[in-house]
């Protein structure tokens, strides 16, 4: 059972392709420790511009945009005024040709490819928005899959947000809710947050995407999993109680290229009761984690 679309919450920053821009800029969640990736320690890229052209301003903002699941291509982005200087070729160096586009005043910059080292890897229909603090980008990685990742900008390299694109899928899943009806099975809307019913629905909703450092890049479902669903497993323990487990599926919420992905678990009849641990896991799709906690407290009633 997936709950109407009017009453989904939409990402702020979702878009309908990769070379959209949004419409609104605000600044992205602050990482927590899960937003740090997987094999990769984000922490540890030295965020160092070699060469620096003349600003115009007394401040710019910076960010640093790393490709791939070893994040071994990077490139800076600087905004200056009205102008985004963009490491092209990931030297370091903005002194390249090609390197300094001009805006049109509304924080829209369009930036076009990138070309990693040996020309093979392309990264297309590069768009940039920065305002407020805040930042995003859209893009096709490897001309193939569309991302878009919002970022918080930083007035030095030394600090500035790291966004990840085509790495590690994660998925971020906001706290469940019973699934309300009346007695007819008219939907009514979701209950208190982690509070649940035996034989009802627990209503889940989130996205997927990559934690880079102050950002987040998100993945389209469809272009990650079969038919854009997935397959959703939780189990339910308690000191003492056996544990139970049920699946159901996460799919886009409004339309196929949505990014938000909604559904509905059943919780088992015999769910312990009372105070109870939920483990969420995706059994059909093990190169996805859940960006923490993987084990939430539930409160499950008759």
């Amino acid at each position: 059972m997936v709950k109407p679309a009017c009453l989904v919450a939409v990402l702020l920053f979702a878009v309908g392709a990769a070379s959209a821009l949004p419409a609104a800029l605000e600044p992205a969640p602050a990482p927590d420790d899960g937003q740090r990736g997987g094999a990769i320690d984000l922490t540890t890229i030295e965020r160092k511009i070699l060469s620096e052209p003349e600003y115009l301003a007394k401040k710019q903002q910076y960010c640093l945009l790393a490709f791939g699941p070893e994040a071994k291509f990077r490139a800076w982005l600087v905004h200056d005024v009205d102008i985004l200087y963009v490491d092209r070729n990931g030297d370091g160096d903005f002194h390249t040709p090609g390197e300094r586009i001009f805006g049109n005043h509304s924080g829209h910059f369009k930036v076009g490819t990138l070309i990693e080292p040996g020309g093979k890897i392309k990264h297309t229909s590069l768009w940039v928005s920065i305002s407020r603090g805040g930042g995003s980008v859209s893009v096709r990685v490897g001309d193939r899959i569309a991302q878009t990742a919002t970022f918080r900008v930083a007035e030095e390299p030394g600090r500035a947000p790291i966004v990840w694109l085509g790495g590690p899928i994660r998925s971020k899943l906001r706290d469940p809710q019973e699934v309300m009806t009346d007695k007819a099975g008219r939907y009514l809307g979701g209950g208190p947050k982690n509070i649940l019913r035996r034989g009802q629905g627990a209503a889940l909703s989130g996205f997927v995407g990559t934690p880079g450092l102050e950002s987040f890049a998100f993945y389209t479902p469809r272009d990650v999993f079969p038919n854009g669903k997935l397959t959703v497993q939780l189990e339910f323990s308690k000191k003492g109680a056996k544990a139970v487990t049920s699946r159901g599926t996460l799919a886009p919420a409004n339309f196929p290229d949505d990014r938000e992905l909604d559904g509905t678990v059943p919780v088992p009849v015999d769910a312990p009761l009372g105070q109870a641990k939920m483990r969420v896991s995706f059994p059909e799709n093990k190169d996805v984690e859940l960006a923490p906690p993987l084990v939430r407290n539930v409160h499950i009633l008759k």
